[in-house]
């Protein structure tokens, strides 16, 4: 065997120890023409062949002939810094993909947050879209607007910021943060990628709770709505997976190095259909059989 494809078994072979002239492709045709452009390709369109054979050149422009070859490329820059000299691989402003020493389920850094998926305003207009959604009482234009706010200024501004420019200028948008019960797998993430916070934020059109169960958990006033606000962010997927095995984040079942544990739920019940106890099938079952079709009312 070779490569996975099927040799066959008396090739031909030449006096000089090679496979004889005419060998053939999978497509049925002579080995030799491998990788030729052939006449019937084309159909006699001169066109068309010129434009498979020349090639362009992405240093001069000029066609035929590529780049590497190319006696009048100019130096070819950097896609990260823009400088030319270097390729982005080995280019020195660039930081660092990983960080060495620890593994990511113990990283205490902050997340790093990709905006590319937000639109690019300037920070008036995300500013003018987050009013229009307070007049409409739209929560889903409010928050878009507040990512594209938070963007505009390059992520250097706080929801505590946020929120005191909002009460400044009386927009009736309101940054609330409780306290949720959350699974480990997420965690509150402020808007410079800090996890673990304590509060998870809504975004709410009224500074009083609208509903009996939330007015327990509700901040007394607006000094405590800021407050809360520095140790609050919005609810994500922390990105670690939970091992179904120990309980531990950090990895799967299939990679856990602690004894195998049976749980409960990997059993199968068998449950009687006479008497409806667990254990134990309708023909070992001790109790009388019940007729299920008996007269409910004189059995």
């Amino acid at each position: 065997m070779d490569g996975g494809w099927a040799v066959p078994s008396n090739p031909p072979f030449s006096d000089k120890g090679n496979v004889g002239e005419e060998t053939w492709n999978d497509l049925n045709e002579p080995a030799g023409d491998i990788g030729h452009f052939h006449d019937s390709e084309h159909n006699g369109n001169p066109d068309k062949y010129e434009a498979y054979t020349n090639e362009k050149c992405f240093g001069c422009g000029e066609e035929g002939h590529k780049r590497a070859e190319c006696p009048n490329a100019g130096e070819q820059a950097c896609h990260y810094c823009k400088k030319e000299g270097h390729m982005v691989k080995d280019c020195p402003e660039k930081p660092p993909i990983t960080v060495t020493g620890h593994w990511r389920k113990n990283c205490e850094s902050a997340r790093k947050i990709n905006r590319d998926h937000v639109a690019d305003v300037t920070p008036d207009a995300a500013w003018v879209k987050l009013k229009q959604a307070a007049l409409e009482r739209d929560a889903d234009d409010a928050k878009e607007a507040v990512e594209e706010y938070v963007k505009a200024l390059g992520g250097d501004v706080t929801y505590r910021q946020i929120q005191e420019r909002l009460m400044d200028e009386k927009v009736n948008v309101w940054l609330i943060s409780m306290e949720r019960s959350l699974i480990d797998t997420f965690t509150n993430m402020d808007l410079q990628g800090k996890m673990d916070k304590k509060y998870s934020i809504s975004f709410r059109f009224s500074d009083r709770p609208e509903r009996p169960r939330e007015i327990s958990g509700w901040p007394d006033n607006h000094k405590e709505i800021l407050s809360r606000l520095d140790d609050a962010g919005m609810v994500v997927d922390r990105g670690l997976p939970k091992c179904y095995n120990c309980g531990e984040l950090g990895h799967t079942s299939k990679g856990c190095t602690q004894e195998r544990v049976e749980h409960a739920s990997e059993k199968p019940k068998i449950s009687c259909y006479n008497c409806g106890a667990e254990g134990h099938r309708l023909r070992d079952c001790p109790q009388p059989r019940a007729d299920k079709f008996a007269c409910k009312n004189c059995q």
